[in-house]
Parts: structure tokens; sequence; C-alpha cells
């Protein structure tokens, strides 16, 4: 586990934006940055505690500050303070990793893991939650270590099957580390710079957005952005219907931002201003890397490029028992580089897979063999069985998210003149 630093927070100095300045045991100081929340606070299960003023906007809680601090502390072992969401800061990720224990065996004994994500993980600044995504997360993580969590109740598992549900949770709950920099203690100038530069970086999606106002009438590539960032994350018009990054604010535009300013909290106007456009680029942040630290394999049906992977291992078995070869961890690796390849490419099935001569190369063809209109990707054969599954399914849907971008951003006449697609035959193998 990369975590914060190898020594303890003993105060937390400046908490802004992404970044952490800390003061450690032996009077350095430590600037975190960029990274999820888990990894800035040394809090791996992402332990909140509420309180009036925080910068999280959904929360309506009347307790001060002090109080919910205190009552963290009393709670739990090595909480040091609390940063301007409210997420718990820990002296180091060993006491966060005992209070995520904590929290899952006082609260939630009596629950399994369907129902204790339900009850764990609460909608708040960070977006909406994906409660069977991350059931999926646990269950692999605990499967990877050789337990299976299915049915469990917590108060049944053994200390070892507990272990590997909070190494699941922990995923689930994205672990992402950023940056660090130690330093001597910084003088108030040498902080306010770190703290300016901070709440200056450009925003990692769209830069331009952050100093306009966008409403409704308004035309261009600004607007395409928004539009863009909120189909990603989810949001459409009224009547259900996806949005078009046609870069024409209309009132398809305008009900998916009233419906993302209502659920951050954000006065509902309909109107990206300022607050709008942060708590957009922030919501999307987090969205990207729960997504990496959530994703679950291939393997799984909930998976986008599953049924891509099935018909691709089907024809990387068929050739493996051509060969006189058991299908193993070989052919699952081997079918995800393929699958990987094609979802860049933007293939929607995988209807052949062959090798070279030498059978160094290996292609994964989507369309007739005699066709003139088929196409094909290749992998070489020995990185993509050294690939891990678990890389090729977050690089799979990373392809498949940029296409879908991409493709938004193409007006909605163009998309109603693509031919339809080839109807989807049963996949074949052939070398």
């Amino acid at each position: 586990m990369d975590v914060l630093s190898d020594k303890k927070v003993t105060r937390l100095v400046a908490s802004q934006g992404m970044t952490r300045v800390y003061e450690m045991e032996d009077n350095t100081w430590v600037t975190a940055k960029d990274g999820t929340v888990s990894w800035r606070n040394n809090n791996p299960g992402n332990l909140k505690f509420e309180f009036e003023g925080s910068a999280d906007q959904t929360v309506h809680s009347t307790r001060s500050k002090e109080k919910a601090l205190a009552t963290a502390q009393t709670r739990y072992h090595g909480v040091v303070d609390l940063d301007h969401w409210g997420n718990a800061v820990f002296e180091n990720y060993e006491a966060g990793r005992e209070a995520q224990k904590q929290l899952v065996v006082d609260r939630f004994a009596d629950n399994t893991v369907e129902e204790l994500v339900k009850g764990y993980s609460k909608a708040d600044y960070s977006g909406v939650t994906h409660h069977t995504s991350q059931a999926n997360t646990i269950y692999a993580t605990a499967a990877a270590e050789g337990f299976d969590l299915h049915g469990k109740k917590v108060l049944d598992m053994t200390p070892d099957e507990r272990s590997a549900l909070i190494d699941g949770i922990a995923r689930a709950e994205a672990w992402k580390p950023g940056n660090t920099n130690q330093s001597p203690p910084l003088t108030d100038e040498q902080l306010a710079g770190v703290l300016h530069s901070s709440s200056h970086q450009a925003d990692p999606v769209h830069p331009r957005a952050a100093s306009n106002v966008h409403r409704e009438g308004d035309r261009g590539e600004a607007v395409g952005a928004l539009q863009t960032d909120l189909a990603a994350l989810g949001f459409t018009g009224r009547d259900g219907s996806p949005l078009q990054a046609d870069q024409r604010f209309g009132p398809h535009t305008r009900e998916a931002l009233e419906t993302f300013q209502q659920t951050h909290g954000l006065r509902t106007d309909g109107v990206a201003g300022p607050a709008t456009l942060s708590a957009l680029a922030e919501a999307k942040a987090q969205a990207q890397t729960s997504t990496q630290a959530t994703v679950p394999d291939m393997l799984d049906a909930r998976h986008p490029a599953h049924g891509i992977y099935v018909q691709a291992h089907s024809c990387v078995a068929r050739i493996d028992e051509e060969h006189g070869r058991v299908p193993g961890p070989h052919t699952q690796a081997l079918a995800g580089g393929l699958t990987s390849a094609a979802a860049m490419a933007g293939f929607n099935r995988i209807d052949h897979v062959a090798l070279s001569d030498d059978a160094n190369r290996a292609y994964a063809i989507q369309g007739e063999l005699n066709s003139p209109f088929k196409q094909f990707v290749e992998v070489d054969v020995v990185q993509a069985i050294q690939t891990p599954l678990a890389q090729s399914s977050q690089e799979a849907v990373t392809h498949m998210q940029n296409n879908a971008q991409q493709q938004a951003q193409i007006p909605q006449q163009t998309q109603q003149q693509a031919p339809d697609p080839v109807q989807q035959a049963g996949p074949s193998m052939t070398r």
C-alpha cells in the first residue's frame, strides 16, 4: 500500500481543495497533493463527520466542527483533525485502517456485504454511489485473497475474512496515491504560496470553464464541454434522453444541470456559474478515481466489455484445445488483451481470433474473414499473457469511455446518418 508517509501526522496545518499540509512527528512538514481523499487523509475507509459550515453543501448538520472532531476522537484512536469536507485525518494509515475495522464490526456486524455497502457508502459532494459495483469489488478483492464472502454476515467472518473485507472496502472507496513534498516548517508566506498554487491549478477537465458563466441560449465550445461532463456523470434531460455535445445550451442541458445542482446541494437555477462548475469538476474527478478503483474485471457481467471478452475467450480457448492445451489464466489474459485492443478500436464484437504463423501475434477480427470490410487489431501474445486481467479490464473501460465522449461530440444529426451495425454472429476461431 502506497501510503502518505511512514511518519505520524501530529497536526493538520491546512486543508484546501486537493491539498493537505501536515506537521509530522519529527517536526518536518509534508504537503500532500492530488490522489484521493482516502490517501491524503490516511483514511482508507473515508470516515466522515459532518459539521455546519463544511465545504460539503449537501450537509445540513447543525453540529459545530469542534463537536464533530470530539466525537471522532472519542470514537476512534488516532484522529488528528477533520478536513474542510468533514473527512477524518488519521495520524497514519494503520490508525485509519483500524478505525475502519472498528466501524464495520460495531455498526454492520449483522450485515452481509450487499447490506453493508448500502449503509456504509452514502451520496455526498462526490456524487451518487454505486452499491452493486462496490459489492462486486469487495467480492473480487476477497476472492483474490482466497475468500468467498457471498452471503456471509460480518459477525460470522473469520479475522482473515474481515481483513479481506476491509481491503475490498478500501478499494471500493477509492485509494489512489498523489504527490508529497517533505520540507522544514513553512513560513506564513510559503504556506500561502502553496495554497495559492493549489487553488489556481488548472481545471483538469476543462480549464476554460472556470471563469465563465453559461446559461440557456449560450453556444460554443465551453457549452459543449459542460454537456460532455454532465453526460459522463450520467445526468440527462427530464425525459431521460442523453445529452448531445452539440454546443447549444438548450432545455435538455438546463434540465440536466438543474438535476446536478439539486443532487449536490447547489442553488437550482440552471445556470453554470463558478460554484456549479467547481462542483462539476470535483464530481468528475471523484468519479474518475472511483471508477479506476472499483471497476470489476471482465469476468464480471457488469463490466461494459464483458460480452466482447466472452467472445474473445471462447475463440482463444478453442485455439488452446486445438493445440492440446487446457484453457487457464493465460487464456483469460490473452482474451483480456485482445478485448482491450478491440475496445480501443471501437469494436462492438469479436467474431474471430487468429494467430500469426510464429504464434507471436494474436489478431481479434470483427466481421467475416472473407469480407473486404472486416476490421482487426493485433497484440503481442507474450505481452498480453503477462498483463494482469485487472489491468486490461481497466484499460478497456478507459478506451470505451474515451470513445463514448468522442461520439458525444458528434452532432446528433451525423449520428442518425451512421449505418446500422452488422448483426452479431457467434464468435469463432481460426489460425
